[in-house]
């Protein structure tokens, strides 16, 4: 059986593959944007210039990121190969949206690498880093943490619509069985949105009427970064409900697709 660490490593790497192939296409897709660039504008500074377009390519490269990796991640609770492995279905789990993680983070860093290799003549605006106050840095942190929390949240949802597809899949009459199942996406995706906004609603509302008073502009930001560690704190306990969710599905009424390896 192996441990947790060697298979969070190996779905790390059946992942990484697909991050390279997206940084490379990226890396090409910038340097051609850059040269087309400097062939349509040879007069003036180009330095704002791709600034803004290493920062928009970036940006599509992390949606595109993100909807491959959801798609790695669907891969596994279906295929033989994964789910014939000697590990609990929870270990599975963990291990391989670790994995995603890992390889999102692993992706981020790549960007930030690329933005300052592109932007060389850009450094001078890291000058005004220098400047910021103690509840901006808070602020930024609070902003980061509920983006990576959120980013997560949506791996697992994506999760629970396809488990629970694949679960009521079973009971599909055959003929015809990819028409019922993308109007059950539909439906149980449509239900599963209005459940997630009813609750959000009712978190905002109980945030809002903690934090609605009159403030400084320091209190403003001190605040905002309160809301939005709470709102972080709403949305991990959000992620821990829906995994052991997803896990008692995937544990009690997924099956491997008998075609896949």
């Amino acid at each position: 059986m192996p441990s947790f660490a060697k298979l969070t490593g190996a779905l790390f790497r059946d992942k990484v593959r697909a991050v390279h192939m997206v940084v490379g296409i990226e890396i090409i897709g910038t340097i051609v944007s850059i040269i087309l660039m400097f062939i349509s504008n040879s007069k003036g500074s180009m330095t704002d210039s791709i600034l803004a377009t290493t920062l928009g390519i970036v940006m599509l490269a992390a949606g595109i990121m993100f909807l491959v990796l959801a798609i790695r991640q669907e891969r596994v609770w279906t295929k033989n190969f994964y789910r014939l492995i000697p590990v609990s279905d929870a270990k599975l789990y963990l291990a391989n949206v670790l994995s995603v993680v890992c390889n999102y983070i692993y992706f981020g860093i790549l960007q930030l690498i690329l933005l300052l290799v592109f932007n060389i003549g850009s450094w001078h605006y890291f000058k005004y880093m220098k400047e910021l106050t103690p509840s901006l840095y808070g602020v930024t942190f609070s902003t980061l943490l509920i983006l990576v929390l959120t980013t997560l949240f949506f791996w697992i949802f994506f999760s629970l619509i396809h488990l629970i597809v694949e679960a009521l899949s079973s009971f599909l009459p055959t003929l015809h069985e990819r028409l019922y199942r993308i109007v059950l996406y539909v439906v149980v995706f449509y239900v599963v949105i209005k459940v997630i906004s009813y609750i959000s609603g009712m978190v905002v509302k109980v945030v809002s009427s903690v934090f609605s008073f009159n403030m400084t502009h320091a209190d403003a930001m001190s605040t905002a970064a309160g809301s939005m560690l709470v709102a972080s704190g709403y949305m991990a306990v959000a992620i821990i409900l829906l995994s052991f969710i997803n896990v008692f599905i995937l544990n009690k009424w997924v099956e491997t697709n008998p075609q896949s390896t």
